[in-house]
């Protein structure tokens, strides 16, 4: 019998939910211990990289990715780098190299080194 609405998000073998009454997310848990062997790690603080604080007095939660940016940030050596309003050349004109032509040695081993595609796709 259903005491309310829970809303849950799964990823890989996460489980994150709110219910909208202590008895529903009871009644939730329940049924999970009832198929697995799970762990309560109680009220979310982070989850995928974001920080989770409740404010429960005013009935508001605020979700940070700062623990993530800050994991980037570590991972690809940025830490000393200094952030800037336009990080390229503004008014460069970019064009796809003649690909007879090979690159010179000192671009390649620049490129070798610099992890562009992980960067990008751990900023999406």
């Amino acid at each position: 019998m259903s005491s309310g609405i829970t809303i849950f998000a799964v990823h890989v073998s996460n489980i994150t939910f709110i219910s909208s009454s202590r008895n529903e997310s009871n009644q939730y848990k329940a049924e999970l211990w009832g198929h697995w062997d799970i762990s309560d790690l109680g009220a979310i603080k982070y989850t995928l990289g974001i920080s989770i604080t409740w404010d429960r007095n005013n009935r508001t939660i605020k979700l940070s990715p700062t623990a993530l940016t800050d994991r980037i940030i570590e991972q690809f050596g940025q830490r000393d780098a200094h952030p800037l309003v336009t990080p390229m050349v503004t008014g460069l004109e970019i064009i796809r190299p003649d690909m007879e032509m090979p690159i010179a040695s000192n671009i390649t081993e620049w490129m070798a080194r610099t992890p562009y595609r992980s960067l990008v796709s751990s900023l999406n």
